[in-house]
């Protein structure tokens, strides 16, 4: 079953329409739910293409030399959404170093490691933690 992972709502101070939604595939095995997302890399795939492809080299370049916090610029909030829409699809299709790549070649250089961080503290958080058995993630701990 696909799904969204509705955790990212208002990230990092964004407004509701300007956080990403990522999809999220599970497959229910008895009473766990199995996280399947990487099974889909082509959909996040398309999701990467798009978002880059409305990208523009402007946009990318107004967001790296940002002197202040992403999510507190209005001028770049629809930027900062196409970028967490790319590092998220990278993400939730398992591809983590490609995610961390994604984020550094546009976010600004100051703040990379404190939305990483940020991103992936609020990803354990998030649906997945319904599919993981370590007793410190989830309620399938055993």
């Amino acid at each position: 079953m696909g799904t969204l992972d509705g955790v990212f709502d208002y990230f990092d101070g964004l407004c509701h329409a300007c956080t990403p939604f990522p999809d999220v595939y599970l497959r229910l095995d008895g009473t766990n739910l199995i996280d399947i997302s990487p099974e889909f890399v082509a959909h996040y795939d398309e999701i990467i293409a798009e978002n880059r492809k409305t990208l523009t080299a402007e946009e990318r370049q107004r967001l790296r030399v940002l002197s202040e916090k992403p999510s507190d610029a209005v001028p770049v909030r629809e930027t900062v959404q196409k970028v967490l829409m790319i590092v998220l699809a990278y993400l939730y299709s398992g591809r983590e170093a490609q995610a961390r790549q994604a984020l550094q070649d546009v976010w600004p250089p100051f703040d990379q490691e404190r939305i990483w961080n940020s991103i992936l503290e609020t990803r354990r958080s998030g649906i997945l933690s319904d599919t993981r058995k370590d007793p410190a993630c989830g309620p399938n701990a055993e």
